[in-house]
């Protein structure tokens, strides 16, 4: 009879090892399925579990009445469940740990986020302010275009206004040298004139002396032809005769050279006065000409002024202009300092994320290696657990402490559940705070690029 209920009670126990295995590999499954994230999150259940079996095994080994005794080395025992509690505080620990890095990592996903909008922010302002530039920039080069095309078509008109007014100017010395030599010529015209007029005057004398002694001759032939008849008288007669002749020759002779000479001074006066028309036409022309030019040279003045002026408002437009491009240059030298420094900080957060990942590592070997131990304490539990069938004693105590560790058992179930669910949201949220990495970084790399 107590055979058979021993059989009935190491079936049970065999039983339930089997769905400790089970359950055992199915975790093993999970965690090979998940990998490394969700270790993080499971390292508390895990934890639970080794506490709950370590408990189980303590309680196994405490149950013992007086009379009984365990073909096992209580010191063994002892020690063994003082290795058991110190892998639970240091899995209880590391948990803490897992969890303020959890929070840290939490915390540098939203810090991540703010530099992220950050760098939106800088980029669209830097974006804003290089089309503004851009824009400034070509209408201050179009406004010194059109500045330098005035300022040269003001110069190339100045310069055939003063080719004209040189060429004028040159004219004028070319009329008022004309005119010059003109009055020169009239004056000695005039000159000519007097000489001949005086000459003239001496001739119509002469000519009247002439006329003068030719009547008081041939009164005197006269007188002497009445006076006497003699052939002395005829020769005297003819004397005079031949002397009135030669008087006559000579008084015809200075009419035809008056004659001349008149007919040369009215030419010379024709001439005189045809000069001074001339003259006083080109007076006129010179006066109007010279009244043109100094119109022309008013405009030309007028429009000069105007132009420089022009070019003047120009040029202070073209400084104004330079000035507001120092000034936007010099803003984007300060953003692109703010840019930098904003690199400079995401460079230390990616170092700080570096040095994180390097702790998180470290954590996780320091987990396998809580794994291991926690597997050599499985392993110890199975000895345990074959030590403990061989005992025919003590099977109600045995029984409680199965009843136990099933409820335990449906615990860990629950907590495995549990600790499942919190892996699929702990691998969904790492996931995303890689995908957000990744994300960071590229947009990290296009910032270093588009600076």
């Amino acid at each position: 009879m107590v055979d058979a209920e021993n059989a009935e009670w190491l079936g049970v126990i065999e039983r339930q090892q089997q769905e400790i295995e089970l359950l055992r590999q199915e975790l093993a499954a999970v965690t090979s399925r998940d990998g490394a994230c969700s270790s993080l999150e499971r390292c508390g259940s895990d934890a639970s579990l080794a506490s709950s079996v370590a408990s189980l095994a303590f309680s196994v080994l405490s149950m013992r009445d007086n009379g009984s005794e365990l073909p096992m080395d209580s010191e063994r025992y002892a020690k063994i469940c003082e290795k058991m509690e110190r892998m639970r505080a240091a899995l209880a620990k590391k948990d803490a740990k897992l969890r303020k890095a959890r929070a840290q990592c939490s915390e540098d996903q939203k810090e991540a986020a703010r530099l992220r909008d950050a760098m939106a922010t800088l980029r669209s302002e830097m974006d804003t302010f290089c089309a503004q530039h851009a824009r400034e920039h070509a209408a201050s080069q179009v406004a010194v275009n059109e500045a330098v095309e005035k300022a040269a078509q003001a110069l190339m008109k100045s310069d055939l206004l003063s080719a004209e007014l040189i060429k004028l100017r040159e004219g004028e010395a070319a009329l008022r040298e004309d005119i010059r030599i003109h009055s020169k010529a009239a004056k000695a015209a005039d000159i000519v004139r007097e000489k001949l007029q005086q000459e003239l005057d001496q001739t119509r004398h002469l000519a009247a002396d002439a006329q003068s002694e030719k009547t008081a001759l041939q009164d005197s032939l006269i007188q002497q032809e009445r006076k006497s008849d003699s052939e002395w008288n005829n020769l005297r007669t003819q004397m005079l005769q031949q002397r009135v002749n030669d008087l006559e020759a000579t008084a015809q002779q200075q009419s035809i050279q008056l004659n001349q000479q008149t007919r040369l001074i009215d030419q010379q006066n024709q001439q005189i006065q045809q000069f001074k028309e001339r003259q006083f036409a080109a007076e006129r022309a010179f006066t109007a000409e010279h009244a043109e030019n100094q119109r022309h040279a008013a405009h030309l003045l007028k429009s000069n002024i105007m132009l420089q002026q022009d070019l003047e408002h120009e040029q202070a437009r073209c400084q104004k202009l330079h000035q507001q491009v120092q000034q936007q240059f010099e803003t984007s030298q300060m953003l692109v300092e703010d840019l930098l420094q904003s690199k400079l900080k995401v460079t230390k957060r990616d170092q700080l994320l570096h040095q994180r990942g390097e702790k998180y590592c470290e954590l996780l070997d320091e987990y396998r290696v809580l794994t291991r131990h926690t597997q050599a304490l499985e392993l110890s539990e199975r000895e345990l657990v074959s030590v403990l069938i061989p005992t025919k004693k003590r099977l109600a105590l045995l029984q409680d402490t199965l009843t136990r560790f099933c409820y335990e058992l449906e615990g860990v179930t629950k907590q495995m559940v549990t600790s499942r669910n919190r892996e699929v949201s702990l691998g969904r949220a790492l996931r995303e705070y890689g995908k957000r990495n990744r994300e960071l970084q590229a947009s990290v790399v296009i910032a270093r690029q588009q600076v």
